[in-house]
């Protein structure tokens, strides 16, 4: 889907086509490491972490100083050359240590809704996730289920429909922020993005919700 009358496509459609450093698809790491960059605790959780390098939503973090742990059901050698915790396991039934995380990646394919009820029932708390739906491919219920699990967690759209970098038919994230659970500078930056009226927002790739964090904060001190 594309709304050709939105400013951000008008004005930023060419941010797409600029250079990431990250290693995710569409800026999942560059973003949670600019939203919790003034933060003393980064810790992630990476769910359906796949292969340990390539679209990795948690490498660079780890290479940033953060400290986390990823799991899937998938054995990877290459864990082995990472700092971070692997387990090789499902998701949808693993017993989580109830611990608090400042990003949850969630992709398990079709199961990502099963591991999210994990996650709740498990008593795993988060402050910024980003889930997997596959809108592109699976179609509305896997969404629809997958929000009301979500704010079943507590948590709260912060940007919707994210799209592919490469290919914005390609329509397959939800990014979700836990209000309750966020610090006063993660606050700042919620506040920031409410004040561009772009909090909540839809159909924007990685790279253009980045780019308005990063405007949002440079407009108002941050």
């Amino acid at each position: 889907m594309i709304i050709k009358d939105d400013w951000i496509y008008k004005k930023f459609k060419s941010i797409n086509q600029e250079p990431t450093t990250g290693y995710s698809q569409t800026c999942q790491d560059e973003f949670a490491l600019e939203f919790f960059k003034k933060s003393n605790h980064k810790r992630y959780l990476d769910v359906g972490s796949g292969c340990p390098c390539c679209m990795s939503n948690t490498l660079l973090l780890e290479k940033n100083g953060w400290t986390g742990t990823c799991i899937d059901f998938k054995d990877y050698m290459g864990y082995k050359e990472r700092s971070c915790k692997f387990i090789k396991d499902d998701a949808t039934t693993y017993e989580f240590d109830p611990k608090e995380y400042e990003y949850i990646s969630i992709d398990t394919d079709e199961n990502t809704n099963a591991s999210v009820k994990n996650l709740i029932n498990s008593n795993v708390k988060g402050k910024f996730a980003t889930v997997e739906h596959d809108l592109y491919c699976a179609g509305e219920e896997r969404k629809k289920e997958q929000l009301e699990l979500m704010s079943e967690w507590g948590a709260t759209i912060l940007f919707s429909n994210v799209q592919h970098k490469d290919d914005i038919n390609v329509i397959y994230e939800d990014w979700y922020i836990f209000e309750e659970n966020i610090s006063d500078e993660v606050k700042c930056q919620i506040d920031n993005l409410k004040k561009i009226n772009v909090f909540g927002s839809g159909f924007r790739t990685g790279q253009q919700c980045l780019w308005l964090l990063k405007m949002a904060n440079a407009m108002f001190d941050y």
